[in-house]
């Protein structure tokens, strides 16, 4: 199966890797995916409480690894998303830069 969402691989990799974002963000806050936008503000906006923190955070280290998200500097789904993929992707930037 060949998928494309971007330009480039690097582009569909990043793509791939937030829909998967948004779609722990939809699960653990009981909202539907297509409600959940970049600006949205986790707590205000989301709803997302310390025990939903929480269980984000387990989410993801299942996924990527064992990462541990920094949720004192996480205030946006778009600064969530960032992290994430600044964590996955500064190993490949370090090997091709």
């Amino acid at each position: 199966m060949c998928m494309k969402l971007g330009p480039d691989e690097f582009e569909t990799v990043k793509s791939l890797m937030s829909m998967t974002l948004f779609a722990i963000i939809s699960d653990c806050l009981d909202i539907d995916i297509t409600e959940i936008n970049e600006n949205d503000l986790m707590c205000r906006d989301l709803g997302m409480s310390q025990a939903k923190e929480y269980d984000i955070q387990q989410l993801i280290a299942d996924i990527y690894d064992d990462l541990e998200v920094d949720f004192s500097r996480v205030t946006t789904v778009q600064s969530l998303l960032d992290q994430v993929l600044t964590d996955q992707f500064s190993p490949i930037d370090r090997v091709i830069h």
